[in-house]
């Protein structure tokens, strides 16, 4: 049990255990949910959620660090998310579209424990949904063919791009683990295909936070093309290093998305909208921020694009004073820290729309003293964002931004200082500059594109991968053999 004065000096460092999540003092009902007060003090301390989390803390019985001493200060997620039920599945043997539904709707059971407020600070369901999509796309961003990785359920916990997920999955966000619904299935169902399972829960329920906004909004179907028999690793250590350094802009993007996992620079631009969901934490990856905006980090949509097309971007040097971390803030009026939140891009999201330079060096925030990012391209009020006032350029309305003459235009996204354009404003020639300019104006073609991209990356290393077997084909498969052994 933690003691009351330590509890109380880390809830004046706000420190966390994983992407949001925050530390417990199991012998009473105080729990810090967000950012320290002013005064040392905890900000929305509730009872209620404090129980919350103490509950699967006290369940487990021992931390995450005595885990570790016990398996031996080496940890994947294999044994951080053991099978209490029995002995795990390393292979699904058998999967029924009955069982997929139940594991997403156990997914969506947890998702709907959390708090549902969401202020520029704090909001546990978006924080949540942002640890199981990085927990499933650093398992599937590792795949090296001939090597081994992709969706195999691991991903090597020493490589500091992994920091904070074993915490995350182990004592869970905001005190809710998936253990709590793997531990259901885990004797049936390997922990591979469980995650990419509960990855595709995520985006179906903040999907349908899309499309309870807007109806005319298209649904994302996953279901339909998922396919089951990912094998478990136990270990994986092959793997450290071996995910792209936002650093290293688009060249890392190629050599992981297009090199490794075989995918096109479209889909490359596709599946890095799951950024959309979650934020940055300066504690883990060493960035700070939302990549859209805190009220749209609950809503799988094309806001991702939207916002690389649609605002200004300078770089922010230096994050947390790490010179090795450089990332992108928005410029523009629009911006609002106390109600959006710090939004933010790294070089590996910009670089995909935007160059350095006119000549076609690639974007690097390190690299770059006064360069600003920002498009002279619009946006069709059928795709304007969800997540704050549509039909904006730069905090501007569209019709008034069209209206303004180039200068003015590059004044509203950057500011009146006069630094230089990324690359080119009226025609930006990034990696994927023509992808991420038509899913800013068709989410129907993002979507579309995703899905494809999902697939692959999802399945590399795996060929002989299963369609799941339907309840009518599995009902009707039991009647034929009673009456053949009737006949009998």
């Amino acid at each position: 049990m933690l003691a009351s004065s330590w509890f109380a000096q880390l809830c004046g460092l706000a420190l966390v255990i994983c992407a949001g999540a925050s530390d417990l003092e199991t012998g009473s009902e105080t729990a810090c949910l967000s950012e320290s007060a002013a005064d040392g003090s905890c900000k929305n301390p509730t009872g209620g959620d404090a129980l919350l989390q103490q509950r699967h803390v006290v369940q487990k019985g021992q931390l995450l660090s005595d885990l570790q001493a016990e398996v031996g200060n080496k940890l994947f997620p294999y044994n951080v998310l053991p099978c209490t039920s029995g002995t795990a599945a390393l292979i699904t043997s058998v999967f029924t579209y009955d069982q997929y539904d139940a594991i997403v709707a156990s997914v969506k059971t947890l998702y709907n424990t959390l708090p549902t407020t969401c202020n520029a600070t704090y909001c546990p369901q978006a924080d949540w949904t942002g640890c199981v999509l990085r927990m499933a796309g650093h398992d599937f961003m590792d795949y090296q063919s001939g090597v081994g990785g992709g969706s195999d359920g691991c991903v090597d916990f020493d490589d500091g791009d992994n920091a904070g997920l074993a915490a995350c999955l182990y004592d869970g966000t905001f005190g809710v683990s998936m253990e709590d619904a793997y531990a259901s299935y885990c004797t049936t169902v390997s922990l591979a295909d469980f995650l990419v399972i509960s990855a595709e829960a995520v985006m179906n329920i903040t999907r349908q936070n899309v499309l309870t906004a807007d109806s005319t909004r298209s649904a994302l179907d996953l279901r339909s093309q998922f396919k089951y028999g990912r094998t478990t690793s136990k270990t994986c250590s092959f793997s450290n290093g071996v995910l792209p350094n936002p650093e290293k802009s688009c060249s890392d993007v190629q050599r992981v998305f297009v090199t490794n996992m075989g995918l096109t620079w479209s889909q490359a631009a596709a599946l890095s909208a799951v950024h959309s969901l979650g934020r940055a934490h300066l504690e883990f990856s060493g960035y700070d921020g939302w990549w859209s905006s805190a009220a749209g980090a609950r809503k799988f949509d094309n806001d991702y694009f939207i916002g690389m097309v649609g605002k200004g971007w300078k770089p922010e040097k230096s994050v947390g004073g790490n010179a090795a971390k450089n990332q992108w803030m928005r410029s523009d009026p629009g911006a609002s820290l106390t109600s959006l939140g710090k939004e933010m891009m790294l070089n590996s999201d910009l670089c995909l729309l935007y160059t350095e330079d006119t000549v076609g060096t690639q974007l690097a925030a390190a690299n770059t003293a006064v360069c600003c990012a920002w498009s002279t391209g619009t946006i069709r009020s059928s795709s304007a964002a969800l997540n704050e006032p549509a039909n904006t350029m730069c905090g501007l309305d569209t019709t008034a931004y069209a209206a303004l003459p180039f200068g003015r235009k590059r004044a509203q996204c950057c500011g009146s200082a006069a630094d230089t354009d990324c690359g080119s404003a009226r025609a930006p020639a990034g990696s994927a500059s023509s992808d991420v300019l038509d899913f800013a104006n068709s989410e129907t073609n993002w979507l579309t594109t995703f899905k494809a991209a999902w697939a692959i990356a999802t399945s590399n290393g795996f060929p002989g991968l299963q369609t799941p077997i339907s309840t009518t084909t599995t009902t009707t498969t039991k009647t034929t053999t009673a009456k053949q052994r009737g006949r009998r």
